[in-house]
C-alpha cells in the first residue's frame, strides 16, 4: 500500500443555485496522493474493503451518512453492502477481509449499515490520529468474473443541517480474478495511476 489509507474529508461545497453554502463538515486529503491495494482472487471469492476513513472535522457537529457508491470500473465485481464502524472499535484499520460481511469480533463493537449511519465528530485525546480514530466503511464485494475489475474511489453522499454534499475518496482497489486459485507470486497491478477518471469533483448539494 502506497500513501495513507487515512482519508480526512473537508469537503467544500458549491451550491447548485450558484451561490456558495458553508463548507461541510467533512473534507478530503490532496487528491493527488494514491494509495490502495490489488490483490489476485478466485471468481466467486467474497471480500470486504477496509481502507476508506471517514473523519468528521468538528467534534461538536453531526451528519448523516445517505450512500455510499463503490465507483466500479470493470465487468468483474458486484457490490454486497457497505458497513461502517465507529472511533470506539478495538483495531485502527484493517484494509482486507477474504469474506463478507467481515468478522465483527474483530472490532470489539458491532458493525452497522451505512446508510443512514449518523456520524459525530470524536476527541482527539481518544486516539494519535487527527480527530480521533475516525469512522471506518466496510464494503463487500462479490468477484463474478475472470479478469481485471477496479474500485478507482467511494462517492459518499451526506446530509447536514437539511443539506445533501457529495464528496469522493480516493481509495482504490484491483482485483484480477481468475478461475481457479491463483498460484505464484501476486503480479496484480495496483491502481494508483489508473484512476484518473474518477479524480474528485468539486461537490454539490442539494435540497
Amino acid at each position: 500500500m502506497r500513501g495513507s489509507a487515512a482519508v480526512t474529508l473537508l469537503v467544500l461545497a458549491a451550491a447548485c443555485s450558484g451561490s456558495t453554502p458553508p463548507a461541510g463538515p467533512l473534507g478530503q486529503t490532496d487528491a493527488g496522493e494514491a494509495w490502495g491495494w490489488s490483490r489476485t482472487v478466485e471468481v466467486g471469492q467474497q471480500f470486504t474493503d477496509g481502507q476508506p476513513l471517514i473523519f468528521v472535522a468538528d467534534p461538536t457537529l453531526e451528519v448523516t451518512i445517505a450512500a455510499v457508491e463503490p465507483l466500479i470500473a470493470g465487468d468483474g465485481l458486484r457490490h454486497l453492502g457497505t458497513s461502517i464502524v465507529g472511533p470506539d472499535r478495538a483495531t485502527g484499520l484493517v484494509q482486507y477481509f477474504d469474506s463478507w460481511p467481515p468478522p465483527s469480533a474483530d472490532f470489539g463493537v458491532p458493525l452497522d449499515d451505512a446508510t443512514g449511519a449518523r456520524l459525530h465528530g470524536a476527541d482527539d485525546t481518544e486516539t494519535d490520529l487527527p480527530n480521533g480514530a475516525g469512522w471506518e466503511l466496510l464494503a463487500g464485494f462479490e468477484v463474478t468474473g475472470a479478469g481485471r475489475s477496479t474500485v478507482q474511489g467511494y462517492r459518499v453522499l451526506y446530509e447536514h443541517e437539511g443539506r445533501r454534499y457529495s464528496t469522493v475518496l480516493g481509495t482504490t482497489v484491483a482485483i484480477c480474478a481468475e478461475e481457479q486459485a491463483p498460484v505464484g507470486p501476486d503480479e496484480c497491478e495496483p491502481e494508483y495511476e489508473v484512476r484518473l477518471d474518477h479524480q474528485p469533483t468539486p461537490p454539490t448539494w442539494e435540497r
